[in-house]
This record gives C-alpha cells, structure tokens and sequence, in this order.
C-alpha cells in the first residue's frame, strides 16, 4: 500500500452464535426464555418499522445472541423503505426478497400470476413462525411442513398443547396481512405480559 492510502476500520461486537444455531442444538424450550427473546425480537423490529423499514429477511439466521443473552437482528442488506402515504402505510412493494422458508405468503412469485404488493407486514409473519420455532422443538423438515401450512391458511397441529400459542401464533401469520398485528399491537397483548 502507498503511504497516502487511508483505510476505514469498523469495529463490531462480537455474536458468537445464530438463534438457528441455539435452536437446533437445544431440544428443550423455556417459555420464559423463549418469552424474552421473542419480545427483544419484536421491539428490534418495531424499532425498524417506527424508522419506515421493513427488513424482508427475518429468520434465525439473522438473528445473533450476545453474551448475556440479548439478541440482536443482521443482515440488514435486503432492507426497504415502507411506502407511506397520508402518514398510513400503503402496499406497494412488489420485489422479491428473503428467504423462501420465512415469506409471507404475499411475498412468494406465483405461476401465472402479477406479485401481491406487500407491507411491513411481511415482518410480522416472519415474526410468527420464529415464535413456533422458538415454542417447539422441529427439525428442519417438519418446520417447512408447518410454515407452508401457515403460508397456505392451513391447520397446524404443531402448537395443539398450547391453545394460547396457537391462537397468537395464528394471529400473526394470518394470511391476509391486513389482519395481522403491528409489532406494537404484539408486544401490548395479553399473551406477552
């Protein structure tokens, strides 16, 4: 290098481990556990949201844990601006991005058929079935099994011992996006208190 050259160091926190890797090295789950992280998770997004952002890519890959157990959203690179008009949030995204496992089912190219335009809502389904995972214990096989029954409005027996879980789960991947839940609408309910 020429002695002229300048060169920019960032410096970042250190996040040893994925929530995808806890999850599949862990066979138990701790609601509480479970509970806290899913709430961290929600702010995080409802942060993104507040600064009209949709991350389009929520999964457990791109979910890291600290060393005193908070967890912190990456992988930013697929971050959209959210269409607003009149200050309400308006459907017009119509790209395709994420991964196909966590799209909500507006997100997914369809044969012989014009893409849906989509919301931060997208967000939000991702946020639902990352709530499952982190409730039940699947491998990755059943888990694609029960998100394209989410996707598809489909029944799901994976949650059937936890009636709560199952409603708000359901509420969060409903398929019409219209009826899902803001971030703040989900950290304000009930079930997360």
């Amino acid at each position: 290098y020429k002695d002229d050259c300048v060169f920019i160091y960032i410096q970042m926190e250190l996040c040893k481990q994925t929530l995808h890797d806890w999850l599949y090295s862990n066979d138990e789950r701790d609601w509480n556990r479970s509970k806290t992280w899913f709430k961290q998770l929600v702010s995080a997004v409802a942060y993104l949201h507040e600064k009209k952002k949709i991350h389009r890519d929520l999964k457990p890959l791109n979910i890291l844990l600290d060393e005193r157990d908070r967890l912190k959203i990456c992988d930013l690179g697929l971050v959209a601006d959210r269409a607003m008009k009149n200050g309400q949030e308006i459907d017009r995204m119509r790209s395709i991005a994420g991964s196909p496992m966590y799209m909500a089912p507006e997100q997914e190219m369809r044969p012989g058929q014009l893409r849906s335009p989509y919301t931060s809502k997208v967000d939000v389904f991702s946020l639902g079935l990352i709530l499952s995972e982190l409730s039940v214990c699947m491998t990755v096989h059943k888990a694609i099994e029960v998100f394209e029954n989410y996707r598809r409005g489909r029944a799901n027996s994976i949650l059937r011992n936890r009636p709560d879980m199952d409603e708000f789960v359901n509420w969060l991947t409903n398929v019409d996006a219209h009826n899902r839940p803001t971030c703040d609408a989900i950290l304000a309910d009930e079930f997360l208190s």
